[in-house]
């Protein structure tokens, strides 16, 4: 790392009071996670250390403060809208009543027409079509789990003051207790998802995604096909062999004479 520093143009963003990123079994503390950035921005970089997410290392992430005025623009939030809770019988009247009551001037280019038209079908569907946005919500995330990480973020700083090893172990089984929480309650809403599906509405996608998930292999149905001393199994070569309907209209009605 040193070497990499002396021959490059990164420079290392560390200080002495920044706490550790990695806990050990044993209850030592390193920083194995290092920052490197252009030395032109490292006079404006400041490292900053995030909670552990569970892995046992710490996330570090790069402030950098420019020193040019910027205007910081609102991120856009994308709304959906909600077509299931839309009053669709306030939407045709007033739809009605804007077209009746406007003029439109079919004379001009139908470009123009196109556009006074559209915004009126906008304008109504803010009326009586409700948006909104998905809120970003784990499922599968209870208060019991929420309870079990608060033991754990507890555990490991409380190893960290420490350095005991006794400490660490205890942390480290509570992180492995929360994953294993976190995996069953996972397959216990995947499984009520499953329960809740209508397999009537549903195509072959859905019995082809359960059987890969039960890894059960599908086994093909189709026949084959003997044809010139050899033998036809794949779509391409049945669908090229395969008789015609005027071929199986003269089948049938030769076996019916036949009987």
């Amino acid at each position: 790392m040193e070497d990499l520093l002396n021959t490059s143009i990164l420079a290392l963003i560390y200080n002495d009071t920044d706490p550790p990123t990695y806990l050990h079994f044993n209850g030592a503390q390193t920083t194995p996670d290092l920052l490197l950035v252009s030395s032109d921005i490292s006079a404006n970089t400041k490292c900053i250390i995030l909670h552990e997410p569970g892995s046992g290392h710490k996330p570090v992430i790069a402030k950098i403060t420019l020193t040019r005025q910027q205007t910081i623009l609102d991120p856009y939030i994308r709304t959906s809208w909600n077509f299931k809770k839309a009053n669709w019988g306030s939407f045709t009247d007033m739809l009605e009543i804007n077209l009746h009551q406007e003029r439109i001037d079919f004379l001009q280019h139908p470009d123009k027409i196109g556009k006074v038209i559209n915004s009126f079908i906008i304008n109504c569907a803010k009326a009586c079509i409700p948006r909104g946005r998905v809120k970003r919500n784990k499922c599968c995330w209870t208060d019991d789990l929420e309870t079990l990480k608060n033991q754990r973020e507890c555990l490991r700083k409380r190893a960290e003051h420490t350095g005991k090893i006794e400490d660490a172990q205890a942390w480290r089984r509570q992180a492995a207790i929360l994953r294993r929480e976190i995996t069953g309650s996972k397959r216990k809403f995947f499984k009520n998802f499953i329960s809740h599906i209508d397999y009537r509405k549903d195509n072959q996608k859905t019995y082809k995604y359960l059987a890969r998930i039960q890894n059960d292999t599908p086994y093909s149905n189709k026949v084959p096909i003997h044809e010139s001393n050899s033998v036809v199994n794949s779509d391409r070569g049945i669908h090229l062999h395969a008789p015609s309907h005027e071929h199986r209209r003269r089948a049938r009605t030769l076996e019916k004479h036949q009987r």
